[in-house]
Protein backbone atom coordinates (compact mmCIF):
# COMPACT_ATOMS: atom_id res chain seq x y z
CA UNK A 1 0.00 0.00 0.00
CA UNK A 2 1.60 3.30 -1.14
CA UNK A 3 2.15 6.16 1.18
CA UNK A 4 -0.93 8.16 0.66
CA UNK A 5 -3.24 5.44 0.43
CA UNK A 6 -1.88 4.39 3.82
CA UNK A 7 -2.71 7.72 5.09
CA UNK A 8 -6.21 7.93 3.94
CA UNK A 9 -6.71 4.60 5.54
CA UNK A 10 -5.24 6.03 9.22
CA UNK A 11 -7.62 8.94 8.31
CA UNK A 12 -10.70 6.83 7.97
CA UNK A 13 -9.68 4.64 10.73
CA UNK A 14 -9.76 7.65 12.64
CA UNK A 15 -13.44 8.76 11.81
CA UNK A 16 -15.14 5.38 11.81
CA UNK A 17 -13.76 5.83 15.66
CA UNK A 18 -14.99 9.19 16.09
CA UNK A 19 -18.60 8.06 14.63
CA UNK A 20 -18.36 4.84 17.01
CA UNK A 21 -17.78 7.36 19.74
CA UNK A 22 -20.60 9.65 18.35
CA UNK A 23 -23.18 7.07 18.16
CA UNK A 24 -23.10 6.12 21.97
CA UNK A 25 -23.48 9.65 22.90
CA UNK A 26 -26.92 10.89 24.24
CA UNK A 27 -29.05 11.59 21.26
CA UNK A 28 -29.34 15.67 21.47
CA UNK A 29 -29.31 18.04 18.49
CA UNK A 30 -25.55 18.53 19.01
CA UNK A 31 -24.81 14.96 18.80
CA UNK A 32 -27.11 13.87 16.13
CA UNK A 33 -25.61 16.81 13.25
CA UNK A 34 -22.28 15.52 14.89
CA UNK A 35 -22.81 11.69 14.06
CA UNK A 36 -24.69 13.23 10.45
CA UNK A 37 -21.31 14.72 9.57
CA UNK A 38 -19.42 11.80 10.27
CA UNK A 39 -21.74 9.40 8.16
CA UNK A 40 -21.88 11.87 5.35
CA UNK A 41 -17.71 12.18 5.24
CA UNK A 42 -17.39 8.25 4.98
CA UNK A 43 -19.97 8.00 2.51
CA UNK A 44 -18.55 11.02 0.56
CA UNK A 45 -14.95 8.99 0.49
CA UNK A 46 -16.66 5.75 0.36
CA UNK A 47 -18.06 6.86 -2.98
CA UNK A 48 -14.77 8.61 -4.12
CA UNK A 49 -13.10 5.41 -3.86
CA UNK A 50 -14.83 3.29 -6.64
CA UNK A 51 -14.05 6.05 -9.79
CA UNK A 52 -10.56 5.56 -8.32
CA UNK A 53 -10.68 2.04 -8.70
CA UNK A 54 -9.68 1.39 -5.21
CA UNK A 55 -11.61 -0.92 -3.10
CA UNK A 56 -13.49 0.37 -0.12
CA UNK A 57 -12.42 -2.75 1.62
CA UNK A 58 -8.87 -2.03 1.37
CA UNK A 59 -9.20 0.90 3.49
CA UNK A 60 -11.57 -0.18 5.81
CA UNK A 61 -15.10 0.86 4.44
CA UNK A 62 -16.37 -2.43 3.57
CA UNK A 63 -19.44 -2.18 5.78
CA UNK A 64 -23.15 -0.21 4.88
CA UNK A 65 -22.09 3.30 6.94
CA UNK A 66 -25.92 4.19 7.59
CA UNK A 67 -26.92 1.01 8.86
CA UNK A 68 -23.43 0.75 11.51
CA UNK A 69 -24.54 4.50 12.73
CA UNK A 70 -27.80 5.56 12.08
Amino acid sequence: MSNELLMLKQSIDEIVELAEEAKNEPRDDYNNGKRLAYIETLSILKRTLIPLSIEPEELGLDFDIDKRFA
